[in-house]
Formats: structure tokens, C-alpha cells, sequence
């Protein structure tokens, strides 16, 4: 009887560590970064004006042999205006629209683990989902009701950084290209705004 305990203690605790051998450490931080590029093309004489910055969490799964899948929630601010506001408020009026961007990336980082501090350049790929909100603010006779207005886009992501290490904290400066796959405003409502398909951002990831 106390051997069958015994092994069946020895069987648990094996199956334990095997667990947690195979068990992938996950990392949680910040994004920070700029915008590189206009999400709309300005037309006529209605403007669009991309707040400066970019803020968000950041996720990391650290897989076996330098891969890892990332996930954020990015968001950043567009002001949509028209220097007609001193001609007409109306036509003028100045309306903020919300983006979220939500990227779920495949790195991978080039060079062997090792404690203490280390740097690895790596590359990322992937896809990025994307909703605008504050846009239903836009006058009615502009969008016909709402119609003409596409809030909820997806496109490709890929990038590239460094990821510095220094014990328990990663830094990580990167660079990252998305091409939209769809416009944002549609029908008449182009005529007014074009949607920037191509979007640069420089990005600094903080994580632990």
C-alpha cells in the first residue's frame, strides 16, 4: 500500500513538472509610440489631424525556439475638420474619432536566451483589426444618415525591432507597416475623405 502511494505521488509530480516544463511564460506591459502617417488623405478643404501619440497594453506568449505571438490594444485619436468653421459650424464642425487597433502578431527573435541582459533584433507578422467610434458625430447631410461609413477595418502587419533585456524588464523600439484592406469612408462620403491604406508606426514596447 505504501508503495502503490509512492508511486502514484511519483506519478503526479512527474506529470507536474512535465507541465510546467512545457508551460510558456507570459509577458504583460505598455506600447508607446507615434503615428508615422495620415489615416485618411485630406481632400478638398476638409483635413484630418492624427494626434501624435499611441498608447496600449501589450501581451506576449514566449514560445520554444525564439517565437512568440503578441497581442495589443492600440489607440490613438483623429480629429476630422474643415476650415470653413468661421463660414458655416455646420460644415465645419470638428469631430473626434476613436481608433482602436488590435494586432495579433508572430515574432520571431533571432539569438540564444541568456540571463542577465541580452538583445535580440526579431520581425513580426500578422493581422490587425481595426474600429473607429465618434464617427456617427459627422453631420447628417455629410453622411446621408450614417451611411457611407465603414468603422471596422482589417489588414496585414508586419514589422521589426530590437528587444533589449535586462533581468525581468524588456524594452523593445520596433517599427511597424499595416496595409488596410478596406476604406474606411465609402459612396459620396470619399469625395470628402479618402482612407490612407498605408500606415507606418514607431512603437516602444515595456514589458515584464
Amino acid at each position: 500500500m505504501n508503495l502503490r502511494k509512492l508511486l502514484l505521488s511519483v506519478g503526479v509530480l512527474s506529470v507536474f513538472c512535465a507541465g510546467s516544463a512545457f508551460a510558456q511564460p507570459i509577458g504583460l506591459g505598455v506600447k508607446i509610440g507615434v503615428p508615422l502617417s495620415e489615416p485618411y488623405k485630406d481632400v478638398g478643404a476638409f483635413t484630418s489631424d492624427t494626434k501624435k501619440y499611441i498608447v496600449g497594453p501589450m501581451i506576449e506568449l514566449r514560445l520554444p525556439a525564439g517565437f512568440a505571438i503578441e497581442g495589443d490594444a492600440l489607440y490613438h485619436q483623429t480629429d476630422l475638420s474643415s476650415p470653413l468653421s468661421a463660414a458655416s459650424s455646420l460644415i465645419g464642425s470638428v469631430v473626434n474619432a476613436d481608433s482602436w487597433e488590435f494586432p495579433v502578431l508572430l515574432k520571431y527573435k533571432f539569438g540564444p536566451k541568456t540571463p542577465g541582459f541580452s538583445i535580440h533584433p526579431y520581425v513580426e507578422a500578422g493581422a490587425s483589426f481595426r474600429y473607429l467610434s465618434g464617427l456617427g458625430d459627422l453631420p447628417a447631410f455629410i453622411t446621408n444618415n450614417g451611411s457611407g461609413v465603414d468603422k471596422n477595418n482589417t489588414g496585414f502587419t508586419f514589422g521589426g525591432g530590437v528587444e533589449c533585456k535586462v533581468l525581468f524588464l524588456r524594452v523593445s523600439p520596433e517599427f511597424r507597416f499595416t496595409r488596410w484592406g478596406s476604406d474606411t469612408f465609402t459612396g459620396g462620403l470619399a469625395n470628402i475623405w479618402q482612407t490612407n491604406k498605408n500606415q507606418g508606426q514607431f512603437l516602444v514596447g515595456i514589458s515584464f
